[in-house]
């Protein structure tokens, strides 16, 4: 790790007057002090095992460019609860998630989602909720989402079809969803279920409506 293994390093925010940045393979490593990381908005990749072992990472959000999620990235943040706002990532590696056995709900996979590596979610034992907004159902292996049976699946509306039986999910559902473009690349999503309006940011123009 190019840390170490320190207790000191708390948060990561704010790289946003950087562009085109990689996180690198093992950057973060067993970096147990590490709570948050918010508003990368310029990181491209997260290499593997970057995040592997921060036991003490509950929450990742605002990583809107990222597009590749290395190979055991965040393996074994046991204190994870939520990932947010990964709307550009197109391929999730090998066990990139597995271990995080507090992880409740996966927020806004975006439409250009093509591939979830094998055990991708292995050891996720309290996940809840998982959101993809991909057109075409992503390449997963039987064991992506081994806890599939006891989360819910949301998609949208018209490619509801489409997402039967995958990932082992039997529990799929759509949202309505509501995009106000506030430039030309970012919405904010309103999400209404059953009466409860959920927001989050998305950076995407096409959701594949005509």
């Amino acid at each position: 790790s190019e840390f170490g293994t320190s207790n000191k390093l708390t948060t990561i925010s704010g790289t946003n007057a950087l562009d085109d940045i990689t996180i690198g393979d093992k950057a973060f490593k067993g970096c147990v002090g590490l709570t948050t990381i918010t508003g990368l908005n310029s990181v491209k990749a997260v290499g593997e095992s970057s995040f592997e072992g921060c036991s003490y990472l509950t929450d990742v959000s605002g990583l809107s460019e990222v597009t590749d999620v290395g190979s055991n990235a965040f393996k074994g943040c046991v204190r994870l609860t939520n990932v947010d706002g990964m709307s550009s990532v197109k391929t999730i590696g090998t066990e990139a998630f597995s271990g995080c056995s507090k992880l409740e709900r996966i927020d806004g996979f975006g439409i250009g989602l093509t591939e979830i590596g094998d055990n991708a979610f292995f050891g996720c034992t309290n996940l809840k909720e998982v959101q993809i907004f991909a057109k075409t159902p992503p390449v997963v292996s039987a064991n992506s989402f081994p806890n599939s049976s006891t989360a819910k699946l949301y998609v949208l509306s018209r490619y509801i079809d489409d997402y039967a039986g995958w990932g082992g999910f039997t529990d799929v559902s759509s949202r309505n969803i509501l995009i106000e473009l506030n430039n030309v690349l970012q919405g904010s999503i309103l999400s209404n279920e059953n009466g409860n309006v959920q927001s989050s940011t998305y950076w995407a123009v096409d959701f594949g409506y005509d």
